[in-house]
């Protein structure tokens, strides 16, 4: 089995993670506009591809407080 990592690839599994490009960035610590340039194909860079698809794939399954936090989803622990 390969793992693809075309641009499509990586957009739709963005989108069906509910993550927008700020957010990717966010989490794998590139910039947004690198992220549209691996999305649209327009750069290829399979290191950095795959570190976006690891990092929305790791977010889809376990979740992450930051991106929680700004979209203001803070889920505080209830008060005794």
């Amino acid at each position: 089995m390969t793992l693809s990592l075309s641009g499509g690839d990586l957009r739709n599994q963005r989108e069906q993670a509910g993550l927008d490009v700020r957010e990717v960035a966010d989490l794998t610590g590139l910039p947004a506009a690198f992220i549209e340039l691996l999305e649209s194909g327009k750069h290829s860079a399979p290191t950095y591809a795959y570190r976006v698809k690891k990092a929305i794939a790791t977010f889809a399954t376990e979740g992450d407080a930051s991106v929680d936090q700004k979209r203001g989803h803070d889920d505080p622990s209830p008060e005794s």
